[in-house]
């Protein structure tokens, strides 16, 4: 999935379904001049967590 900042850079954002169930989250914020310019990893219970993230991790 790819959605712009304020600014117009393009982020995106890669899902992953884990064998064992859960999901990962791979985010590619390199191209965000006015952001982290790198890139973002987190881990989460369920598709549902993703809504507040308490059960996710970084990873």
């Amino acid at each position: 999935m790819t959605s712009p900042t304020i600014e117009g850079d393009p982020i995106k954002t890669y899902f992953r379904a884990l064998p064992g169930g859960g999901l990962e989250v791979f985010t590619d914020s390199t191209a965000d001049s006015f952001g982290s310019e790198a890139w973002s990893h987190i881990r989460c219970a369920d598709v549902a967590s993703l809504v507040d993230r308490e059960s996710c991790e970084d990873v």
